[in-house]
């Protein structure tokens, strides 16, 4: 599996955090940055959502009224 470019950052003092909000199997894992990487709709869907949430949390930003 591939890794984060995160940690080039981190090396040069820069705070940064890995976040994969997806539920994935070993299978999908093992192909990820591979020519059959893949990740369902629905999934995309539900990690955008939890990325953003995390994203606004972090933040301190309030979320507008009617963002989903």
């Amino acid at each position: 599996p591939g890794l984060t470019d995160s940690i080039f950052l981190r090396e040069k003092g820069v705070r940064a955090y890995g976040m994969m909000p997806v539920a994935i199997s070993l299978d999908e894992v093992m192909a990820q940055h591979g020519p059959s990487e893949r990740l369902s709709r629905e999934n995309m869907r539900k990690g955008l959502k939890a990325l953003f949430g995390a994203v606004v949390e972090v933040s301190a930003v309030p979320v507008a009224a009617g963002v989903d």
